[in-house]
This record gives structure tokens, sequence and C-alpha cells, in this order.
């Protein structure tokens, strides 16, 4: 078992509708299992991000037990996102998402992602 607060409630909200019996640490498992087979996939997103001219950047809170950030990093063909117990500069450092790029970042705020890039404030309401 298990006491990561979502893993608990999915599994109780949702034992019925899935008619199997699913215990907590088989959906911690099975995530990770997911997780590890998607991972050059996610190698892969995270290094085609270096190739495009323009990188669109934001974030938003969510709850991973307590409040995180979900960071995202895209151009039109792809998205990498990545949780964060931080916002701004600091997330994106820890990432790796800015390493090597060299063309515009947009994001909402002023905040400057890494050193020597330029940044194009989004200015969206």
């Amino acid at each position: 078992m298990t006491d990561i607060p979502p893993v608990k409630a999915y599994v109780t909200e949702h034992q019925g509708e899935i008619k199997v019996s699913l215990s907590e640490r088989s959906l911690v498992n099975m995530t990770a299992r997911c997780a590890e087979r998607l991972s050059d996939f996610m190698g892969m997103v995270k290094e085609k991000k270096t190739t495009t001219d323009v990188l669109h950047n934001d974030e938003t809170g969510i709850i991973i037990g307590i409040l995180h950030w979900l960071h995202t990093a895209g151009n039109q063909n792809y998205t990498y996102l990545f949780p964060h117990g931080r916002r701004g500069s600091e997330a994106f450092e820890n990432s790796g998402l800015l390493t090597g790029f060299k063309g515009v970042s947009v994001h909402d705020s002023q905040t400057k992602r890494a050193q020597g890039m330029r940044l194009d404030r989004c200015l969206a309401e």
C-alpha cells in the first residue's frame, strides 16, 4: 500500500467502474511501467524542442499531494510537460529543457528562462 493521496483517491473512486480488484500498489506499478516505456519517446520530444525557432513555455498549478507546477515547453508539433515543485526559471534549469535552445521563448511573464535566450512576452489575456 502507498500513502500517495491521488493514487488512494483514484482507487477508491474508480474501483466499481473498472470491475477488477485494483490495489494502490498495482496502480503505482502500472504507472511506473508506462513511464519507463515512454522514456525513449519523451527523450525524443525533449530533443525536438531544440530544433524549433519558437518555443512556447508556460506553467499552471496542479496538486500532486501538495501544490506543484505543471510546466510546458512546446512548438507546433510537440509539447513536453513536466511537474516541478517550483515555478519559473529554476524549474526549467532543473529540467534541462532549454539547454541548447537558441530560438525565441514565448511566455506570458517576463521571467527570464535561460541565460542568453531571447524572450518574447505573450500579451494574451
